[in-house]
Formats: C-alpha cells, sequence, structure tokens
C-alpha cells in the first residue's frame, strides 16, 4: 500500500479535513491469499489476529478499529472483518478496492490459488450474513474482472458506499479511489 501512495493520500486527506488517524501496512509476504491453505505454508489471518496486537499494544498503540485492503488485500480485510464480528469486536469501519471475492467455487478455481476445501472455509462472500460493521465502503472498476462480486459484497453487506467506476484492476485506478476510501475510514473513526 505504501508504493501506491497511501501515506501520501492519508496526509492530503488530513490537509482536506478529514480527522487524522493512522494506517498500518501489513504484508501477507508470498502468501497472495489471506488464509491458512490447507497444504500448509503461512497463516496471515493469524498474523492479523494474534501478532499484529501485540505489536501495536509494544508501541502502545491501539487495537485497530478499521480495516483496507485492495484485490487479495480487500479479500483478506472481510476475512478479517468477519473475523472479528466473531470474536465480538466489531470494527468501525472496512473499505474495500477491487476485492479479489469470488461468487463461486467455479469463479475461484480460476485462479489457481484456492483449494476447493481452501475456499469453502475462508471465502468472505460466503459469510457476509455475519459482518457487522459500523461502516462499509466498496469500490471496484467496471471493467475489472472482480466486479460483479463485489457489487455482491456491497449489496448483501449494505454498504454505505458503493462505488463502480469506469475501471480495471491496476494501480491507477486504486489511485483514483484511495482519496474517498481515506476520507471514510477517518470520518467514520471519528464519529464511532
Amino acid at each position: 500500500m505504501v508504493t501506491l501512495g497511501v501515506p501520501q493520500f492519508l496526509a492530503a486527506a488530513v490537509q482536506g479535513g478529514v480527522p487524522p488517524f493512522a494506517v498500518v501496512a501489513v504484508d501477507g509476504g508470498d502468501a497472495t491469499y489471506w488464509h491458512r491453505q490447507a497444504a500448509g505454508g503461512n497463516d496471515p489471518q493469524a498474523m492479523l489476529h494474534e501478532e499484529l496486537p501485540g505489536w501495536l499494544h509494544a508501541r502502545q498503540l491501539p487495537t485497530p478499529r478499521a480495516v483496507t485492503g485492495i484485490s487479495m488485500g480487500g479479500s483478506g480485510a472481510l476475512q478479517y472483518a468477519v473475523g472479528r464480528t466473531q470474536a465480538g469486536r466489531n470494527l468501525d469501519a472496512v473499505a474495500l478496492l477491487s476485492p479479489a471475492v469470488f461468487r463461486t467455487w467455479a469463479d475461484a478455481r480460476t485462479t489457481g490459488g484456492y483449494a476447493d476445501t481452501d475456499w469453502q472455509a475462508h471465502e468472505p462472500t460466503l459469510r457476509l450474513e455475519q459482518l457487522q460493521t459500523g461502516t462499509l465502503g466498496v469500490w471496484c472498476g467496471q471493467e475489472d474482472p472482480f466486479c460483479p462480486a463485489a457489487r455482491q459484497v456491497a449489496r448483501q453487506a449494505r454498504a454505505r458506499v458503493g462505488r463502480f467506476p469506469d475501471g480495471v484492476h491496476t494501480d491507477g485506478f486504486w489511485r483514483r479511489v484511495m482519496p474517498d476510501a481515506m476520507s471514510l475510514l477517518g470520518h467514520s473513526l471519528a464519529t464511532a
């Protein structure tokens, strides 16, 4: 997210009147998919739920109150939000940019990154009824292959903001909508 200019977008948002907030950027490493895969390997959700709170506490920073993610990071952000709801610790805001989510196993199978059991166990679109969050925003370009699933997320989870302008699955699109996502996060955190 740093390479997309998140620090600059955050600074610009605050200069434009958005209440200040901090962003912690995490990276799942080579694990493109934000869940523990049946074959083993990294467990990025454990990093978010178990390790990140300890890192923040050691620096006397609060537990995260919001999450954002792009592409597979958007899927991971949604998985994290559902997990927080299941743990009884709802987030105040979720901002998803071109979330790489799948409505069916037939769609997910084409990526080559999931086993059927992985998809069924972790796909956030299968758990939207469990999601409770203060504010949800979803942005996805109309020409993005993930747009139909992103629209489903926005509709089923009753997103406060659902924007689907012209655009594809690229850095350019994400930079174009990042100011709106930063604004949604900042204003939601300030009023929660």
